[in-house]
C-alpha cells in the first residue's frame, strides 16, 4: 500500500481519502513465479475520486484525458476524506498534502497490526502493539505533528520492507548492551590488584558510561517523542469530538453554524477539559490562534495567542520558547492588521521577546525563524522594504535547515520574501518567485488549493507594478470568485485582491469599475477593521482618485480629504499612506483650481515613503507633474517647464500609466503653444 501511494505521490497525485475500504486485494493462485517464489495477492489502492492531480500537464504530455481525476476545491468549513484517517492539520483547516496521506497509512498500519479496522488511533494505542519497531513506525507515520511525521510513503515502505533486518540489528545492540552490563558486574566483583587490570576496568567503565549517556539521551528523546504523540492524540481527539462534532446541529444548537463559529465556541471548553494538561491546552489555543489569524479575525486571534503563551509559560517556565513563538506570531499579526497604533505595539512586543531570547543559552532553530519573520513583517509594514527582504531571506534560509518547520511554512516564508520584492519595485523578480511558488504549491497542495490562490493574488500585484494592468485585471477576475467562496468577501486577502483590481482598472481608465470596486473594499474594511485601518484609508483614497479623474469631482474631493485626514491622525504626517492620500487630494484640488492648498500638500509629502509603499521607485514623478500643472495654471511657465522636465523620463515611457502619460502630453502641448504665442 505504501509503495502504491508513494508511486502516486511521485506523479504528483494526492489521494486524500486513504482507508481500508479504498484498498482492493486481487487474489492469485498459490503457484510459484519464474523465480521459484510464491506469488502473493496484489494490493491495489483505489478510489482517487477525492484526489488531486497536482500537475495536470503530465496527463496532456502522455495523451491521457483527465476524466478520471476529479479536481475539487475544498470549501471553507468542509473536508474531503474519512474522519478517523484525516491528519490533525487537515482537521484544523489546512490543505491536504502528501504528509496527510502518510498519516492515513499510519492509522491503517495500526489497525492491521491489532486486527481491527474499527479501532481508532486513540491515547494508549501502544499497549496493543508488542513489536517495539512497529510501535515506532506507527508513531512516526501517524504523528499528530506533521513536522515530526515520516517524510514520505516511500520511507514508510522502506522501513516495513526492512523490518526483519531492523529486528536483527536491534537484538544485536541489545545483546551487546547486556554483555557490557554483565562484564561490568563481574569486574566490580573482582579485586583488581594489578595496575593494568585497574586501567582496563577504568577504560571499560568510561566506555560503558558513554554508552549509558547515549542510552539515557535516546530514552529522553523517546520519552519526549511519546509525550508529543500523546499531546497530538489529545489535540486530535479534541478536534474530532469537540470541534468537528459541533457541526452536528443537535450538539451546537445552530443549524447553520460554520467551522469558524465552531472554533470560537469550542475554545472556552479547552481549559475545562485540559485543566491538568496545560501543555495540551496551550497547543490547542495556539492552533486556534493560527487559524483565526489566517482568517484575519484579529481580536479573537489575539486572545488565543495570549492564552496559549500563558499556558506554555505555566507548563514550561518563564522562558518557554513556545510562549515566545506565540508572542512573536502575535506581534506579526499586530503589524499586519494595519490599524492605528498596532505597528508600534508589534515593535514593542518583538523587543520584549528579544530580551527573553537573549537569556536563552541556545535558542531553538524554529524560534529564530519566527523572530526573523516578525522582524520582517514589522519592517514591511513600517515601510522599510529592504530590511523586510533581508529578514524574510534569513527566515527562509534558516527554515530550510530546521526539521520542525513544515514545508508549507517554508513556502509561506518564500512568499513573503517574494512580496518584499514588490515593495522594492522588483516586479520581474517578484513575478519569477511567485511563478515558482505556484508550481511548488501545486505539487504539495494541488493546483486549486488556497495556497495557490494566495500566490496568484501576488502574481496579479507583480503584474500591476510592471504596468501590465490588463493582465492583472484578467488574473484578478479569474480568481476573485474562488476567494469569495473560500475566504469570504471581508477577508484581508479578498480585499487585497479587489483593491488590486480597482487600482488597475483606474490605471486603464475604467473609472466606473474602479469606483465600484474601491467603494466595496472601503465598506468592507470599515465594517471589519474600522475607519482608521490601512485598507479603509487606502481604498477610500483610490476611489477618490478614480472619482476625480472620472468626472465625479465633488465626491472625489470629499473622499480624498477624509482619507488624508484619517491617515494623518492614524499613521502620522510622514507615513507613506498619508503621502499617497495627500497626492490624491492635491490632484482633485488642481482639477478644481484650488492651487494654494494643493501646493502645500505636495510640499509636505515624503515621496520616498510613498515610493516604497507603492513599489514604484520613481513615484516622485507624480509630484513633479502636479507641481508643473500648478505652475502652468498660475502663469509661471518657466517653473512649469522646469518641473515637467523631471516628469518626462517617467511618463513618456511606452509602459507609463496612460492617464499620466496623456496629462504630460497635454501640458507639454500647452507649454509649446505658450512659447509660440510669446514670440
Amino acid at each position: 500500500m505504501a509503495k502504491a501511494v508513494a508511486a502516486a505521490h511521485d506523479l504528483g497525485v494526492l489521494h486524500k481519502d486513504l482507508k481500508p475500504a479504498n484498498v482492493l486485494i486481487a487474489p492469485v493462485s498459490d503457484s510459484k513465479n519464474s523465480n521459484g517464489q510464491i506469488s502473493h495477492p496484489q494490493i491495489k489502492v483505489a478510489d482517487f475520486g477525492s484526489g488531486t492531480m497536482a500537475e495536470p500537464s503530465r496527463l496532456v504530455a502522455l495523451g491521457i484525458t483527465n476524466l478520471g481525476f476529479t479536481q475539487t476545491a475544498t470549501q471553507e468549513g468542509t473536508l474531503t476524506g474519512t474522519l478517523a484517517y484525516l491528519a490533525p492539520e487537515v482537521l484544523a483547516g489546512h490543505s491536504p498534502t502528501a504528509s496527510a496521506d502518510v498519516y492515513a497509512l499510519g492509522v491503517i498500519l495500526f489497525q492491521l497490526v491489532v486486527g481491527d479496522f474499527r479501532k481508532p488511533l486513540s491515547p494508549g494505542w501502544e499497549a496493543g502493539i508488542e513489536d517495539m519497531l512497529l510501535r515506532e513506525d506507527i508513531a512516526e507515520a501517524a504523528c499528530g505533528d506533521p513536522a515530526r511525521r515520516l517524510n514520505s510513503a516511500a520511507q514508510l515502505a522502506g522501513r516495513l520492507e526492512n523490518l526483519e533486518a531492523r529486528r536483527i540489528k536491534r537484538n544485536e545492540l541489545k545483546m551487546a548492551e547486556q554483555r557490557a552490563l554483565l562484564a561490568e558486574r563481574k569486574l566490580s566483583e573482582s579485586r583488581a590488584r594489578r595496575p593494568w587490570i585497574a586501567i582496563a576496568v577504568a577504560l571499560l567503565l568510561i566506555g560503558l558510561g558513554a554508552s549509558l549517556v547515549l542510552y539515557r539521551r535516546a530514552s529522553r528523546e523517546r520519552d519526549n517523542a511519546t509525550r508529543q504523540t500523546q499531546i497530538a492524540d489529545s489535540v486530535n481527539r479534541f478536534l474530532a469530538n469537540d470541534l468537528l462534532g459541533r457541526s452536528n446541529p443537535f450538539q451546537s444548537g445552530k443549524a447553520d453554524e460554520t467551522l469558524l463559529d465552531a472554533v470560537k465556541r469550542a475554545s472556552p471548553g479547552i481549559d475545562r477539559q485540559f485543566a491538568n494538561e496545560p501543555q495540551v491546552a496551550a497547543r490547542l489555543h495556539h492552533t486556534i490562534a493560527r487559524a483565526l489569524d489566517l482568517r484575519t479575525d484579529y481580536p479573537d486571534a489575539r486572545r488565543e495567542y495570549d492564552r496559549a503563551a500563558a499556558l506554555y509559560a505555566q507548563s514550561e517556565g518563564a522562558l518557554s520558547e513556545d510562549a515566545i513563538i506565540a508572542q512573536l506570531q502575535r506581534a506579526a499579526l499586530e503589524a499586519r492588521s494595519y490599524q492605528e497604533g498596532t505597528l508600534a505595539l508589534g515593535k514593542s512586543m518583538v523587543a520584549e521577546q528579544e530580551a527573553r531570547i537573549a537569556k536563552l543559552p541556545a535558542p531553538r532553530g524554529d524560534l529564530m525563524v519566527w523572530l526573523a519573520t516578525a522582524r520582517g513583517m514589522i519592517a514591511l509594514i513600517g515601510n522599510d522594504a529592504q530590511a523586510a527582504k533581508d529578514n524574510f531571506q534569513a527566515a527562509s534560509d534558516r527554515a530550510a535547515t530546521v526539521p520542525a518547520i513544515d514545508e508549507n511554512t517554508r513556502l509561506a516564508l518564500k512568499q513573503r520574501l517574494a512580496f518584499s520584492n514588490i515593495r522594492l519595485g522588483n516586479g520581474a523578480e517578484a513575478e519569477r518567485l511567485f511563478r515558482d511558488l505556484i508550481a511548488a504549491y501545486s505539487r504539495t497542495s494541488g493546483p486549486d488549493s488556497a495556497e495557490v490562490l494566495r500566490v496568484r493574488l501576488n502574481l496579479a500585484q507583480a503584474f500591476m507594478i510592471q504596468n501590465r494592468n490588463a493582465e492583472a485585471v484578467d488574473e484578478a477576475n479569474q480568481i476573485y470568485p474562488a476567494f469569495v467562496a473560500r475566504l469570504g468577501r471581508d477577508h484581508e486577502l479578498t480585499m487585497q485582491l479587489l483593491s488590486t483590481r480597482a487600482q488597475c482598472e483606474g490605471t486603464l481608465g475604467r473609472w466606473e469599475d474602479a469606483i465600484r470596486d474601491g467603494l466595496q473594499v472601503h465598506e468592507l474594511a470599515v465594517e471589519k477593521q474600522g475607519p482608521s485601518s490601512f485598507f479603509a484609508i487606502a481604498s477610500l483614497a483610490d476611489t477618490a482618485l478614480a472619482q476625480c479623474r472620472g468626472g465625479h469631482d465633488t465626491q472625489g474631493e470629499t473622499n480624498a480629504r477624509r482619507a488624508y485626514e484619517t491617515s494623518k491622525k492614524a499613521f502620522g504626517e510622514r507615513a507613506g499612506l498619508t503621502g499617497a492620500s495627500a497626492e490624491t487630494l492635491a490632484d482633485c484640488l488642481i482639477g478644481r483650481n484650488q492651487l494654494d492648498e494643493a501646493s502645500r500638500l505636495l510640499a509636505d509629502i515624503d515621496s520616498k515613503a510613498v515610493a516604497q509603499l507603492a513599489g514604484i521607485p520613481d513615484w516622485s514623478a507624480n509630484i513633479d507633474l502636479a507641481q508643473a500643472e500648478i505652475a502652468y495654471q498660475r502663469g509661471d511657465y518657466a517653473a512649469a517647464r522646469k518641473h515637467v522636465q523631471l516628469a518626462i523620463p517617467v511618463f513618456s515611457r511606452a509602459d507609463a500609466e496612460p492617464y499620466q502619460k496623456h496629462r504630460l502630453e497635454r501640458l507639454l502641448a500647452a507649454l509649446d503653444q505658450r512659447m509660440v504665442q510669446s514670440r
